[in-house]
């Protein structure tokens, strides 16, 4: 009975969006039981007490018993303690020292590569410039230039039609995507805007649309969700699914109806606006 209540208070929690931290004090319940819930539960992260994990060799363990069950993205660091304020610059910087110890390990034993490396120990703030403008160039500069380029013959030609494409990300921030995600809120946001432009000062026959795809596993993405050993679900694509009404990931010929009614004439009186085809992902409130 209460393995059932938990289920169904961790499954509750996750729709709201809310996230429950644990810790212990003894190193063997990390392995053997929170870990693994960890693991399944999204809700669920693991985030030990820098009291208790206070040297590398406790960090090593740590990172050891629970990684391979609980997986890099449900940990959340470490608790720390105030009231030894003045120490947690070196804290952290121990702690950021060993993680980037022990993935060397997993770059070194071939489990990742070191571009993964460094994406699994970036933070915000570590982010380089130069990524968050290389993300900004790719999707929404490039949208913005090649309407420049393919609109000035569509304006010539009096009636044509845009389609741009943007993503979840836009309207709801996921979490490891934040310049992504940025650049594609840009891109409705312009797509909106050159709509109006092209209605009013060169032909209400121009229309500019864009489509906001839901999941769909590509090459790019498939890591983060499936598990490329067992191809089953990660706990980011169990997270996806469960927030899809439609319960499965999309289909590249998912998109075909909805582009070719942008493009035709069935689409004569739209313009400015962005159709999501997620299954269902961007009108679910969770409950």
């Amino acid at each position: 009975m209460l393995q059932i209540t938990l289920s169904f208070l961790f499954a509750q929690m996750d729709k709201v969006q809310l996230m429950l931290i644990l810790f212990t004090l003894d190193e063997s319940t990390y392995a053997r039981e929170l870990a693994p819930l960890a693991g399944h539960y999204p809700a669920l992260k693991l985030g030990p007490p820098w009291w208790f994990h206070d040297s590398v060799n406790g960090m090593r363990r740590y990172l050891d018993s629970v990684m391979e069950t609980a997986g890099i993205y449900n940990t959340v660091g470490f608790h720390d303690d105030t009231r030894a304020f003045p120490s947690i610059p070196a804290r952290h910087d121990v702690w950021r020292r060993a993680c980037a110890n022990w993935l060397a390990g997993l770059v070194v034993r071939g489990i990742i590569d070191n571009q993964e490396a460094n994406e699994m120990q970036q933070t915000f703030f570590d982010l380089p410039a130069d990524t968050l403008r290389a993300a900004m160039d790719l999707n929404l500069f490039s949208t913005m230039l090649s309407c420049q380029v393919f609109g000035k013959t569509m304006a010539n030609a009096r009636s044509s039609a845009i389609i741009n494409i943007s993503s979840m990300a836009a309207t709801k921030p996921l979490t490891r995507v934040v310049a992504y995600a940025a650049a594609k809120a840009g891109v409705e946001n312009f797509t909106r805007g050159l709509a109006v432009y092209m209605a009013r000062e060169i032909s209400p026959a121009l229309r500019v649309n864009a489509i906001a795809p839901g999941f769909f596993v590509g090459e790019q993405n498939r890591a983060f969700l499936l598990d490329p050993a067992t191809n089953e679900l990660t706990p980011r694509g169990r997270a996806i699914i469960e927030h899809t009404p439609m319960a499965r990931f999309g289909d590249p010929a998912d998109l075909i109806g909805t582009l070719l009614w942008l493009a035709s004439p069935a689409s004569a009186f739209v313009t400015g606006v962005v159709v999501p085809v997620d299954g269902g992902f961007s009108a679910f409130g969770g409950i």
